[in-house]
């Protein structure tokens, strides 16, 4: 007889509840016993109009009676009886358990930089995030088989006023909303800060321990290369002294080249047009340009209007080099060779470049050198002999004077020789 009379008090008290006399939005009245405190707390949301996200893990047993409060003092109240804890981001109340839902909420996590790139840095952090979000909604499925029908437990919601004709959405615990098939996250997770050298990073304690980590196995000092280059003119049967036979080759004896290179430089049967020293770190494209600029007359006409205007075009030597330095001590090089040279055509008043490149990958050891050579060089001179006075009369001065051109070819040779550092 006494457990039908509470069951009935019960029954009355939930009745009170949801049919109780109350103004929508402005006053709530509740009076319940044993009640679940994340129902109530939906109830009073509702009826506040109040945006709410309960964890899973916050349900709780409690027993109200108030009248003519607040629907926001009503949730307020639920809560610190529950023992809850309660955070509001951006017009949503969280509430969860006190050491939980601190744990799950967002934060701006700094994380010093030593060595890497801010920018590069950057990416691997959030590449982090979105294999977070590609692989979560995957274990929610797998979860949501396997508790058969359960799974809406797990789920953390944020429960819009269905009367207002906003729809609800999935929202996780790091302040980050998605509604269904759109993207990930449209607010940047990852800032970088150059004054510091240190990437910002929002998200909760757990996330930003992970990306700690992580960018302590790749911010690590890179390995330093220096390059030095030696640009030679010499005839192809003088290069083969050297013991180089084709265009891409490596010194067969490195000690001793030098001193046979130095030895045809001073007979006169080879020359240095240039020796650039450039260092880098791994990964990091060096370049070296050996030359000028060629001013490039250029003709507009627009109606009855000529136009000429100067440009200036790169002519010379350019040399790109990107090195990798292997465990095993060798450097994997990524080479990009360019000659440009230009020559001036009489009849079209313009200039004619000639140009040759070469692309190609090495792999030297510390120290070694690498040739390249078949760059042909070719320079036409014009030469004008005339006696003094007489080869400036008009007409008969042409037979007081000559004119002949002379066609030079020299081998261009790239000596480049990597050393770590």
């Amino acid at each position: 007889m006494g457990r039908k009379i509470i069951i009935m008090g019960l029954v009355m008290a939930l009745m009170n509840v949801f049919w109780g006399t109350y103004t929508r939005g402005e006053a709530l009245s509740m009076r319940v016993a044993d009640g679940s405190a994340a129902e109530l707390i939906r109830f009073a949301a509702r009826e506040g109009n109040i945006n709410v996200i309960i964890d899973s893990g916050a349900d709780s047993h409690v027993s109200v009676n108030f009248q003519d409060i607040s629907p926001r003092e009503a949730i307020d109240k639920i809560v610190l009886a529950s023992g809850l804890s309660i955070s509001e981001r951006e017009g949503t109340l969280i509430i969860g358990r006190g050491k939980n839902i601190v744990s799950q909420l967002g934060q701006v996590h700094v994380i010093p930089v030593a060595y890497g790139d801010l920018e590069e840095l950057k990416r691997e952090a959030e590449l982090y995030f979105q294999n977070k979000y590609l692989t979560e909604p995957k274990k929610a499925a797998k979860n949501k088989e396997t508790k058969s029908g359960k799974a809406s437990e797990n789920a953390i919601s944020n429960d819009i006023n269905k009367e207002s004709g906003k729809s609800s959405q999935r929202v996780d615990v790091a302040g980050n909303s998605s509604n269904s098939g759109s993207n990930i996250s449209k607010n940047p997770r990852v800032e970088v800060d150059i004054n510091t050298r240190s990437l910002l990073v929002y998200g909760t304690p757990e996330e930003a321990r992970e990306i700690s980590q992580l960018l302590k196995r790749v911010d690590i000092p890179a390995p330093q290369v220096a390059l030095e280059a030696k640009v030679v003119a010499m005839k192809r049967e003088d290069l083969e002294k050297l013991g180089v036979t084709w265009e891409w080759t490596k010194i067969p004896h490195d000690f001793t080249y030098d001193a046979t290179l130095d030895l045809l430089i001073s007979k006169g049967k080879a020359k240095v047009l240039s020796r650039p020293n450039i260092v880098t770190m791994q990964g990091r494209e060096a370049v070296i340009n050996i030359g000028g600029e060629v001013p490039v007359p250029e003709v507009s006409i627009t109606n009855t209007t000529t136009t000429t205007s100067i440009k200036y075009r790169p002519a010379g030597i350019l040399l790109q080099c990107r090195p990798f330095v292997n465990e095993d001590g060798y450097i994997d090089s990524l080479l990009n060779i360019e000659v440009s040279a230009p020559s001036y055509v009489k009849e079209m008043n313009a200039y004619s470049f000639q140009k040759r490149s070469a692309q190609t990958r090495v792999r030297l050891k510390d120290g070694e050198t690498l040739v390249i050579g078949g760059l042909i060089s070719r320079e036409e001179i014009k030469q004008l002999q005339k006696i003094p006075f007489l080869g400036d009369i008009p007409i008969l001065g042409n037979l007081f004077k000559v004119t002949s051109s002379k066609v030079t070819e020299e081998e261009l040779t790239i000596f480049i020789k990597a050393t770590i550092l």
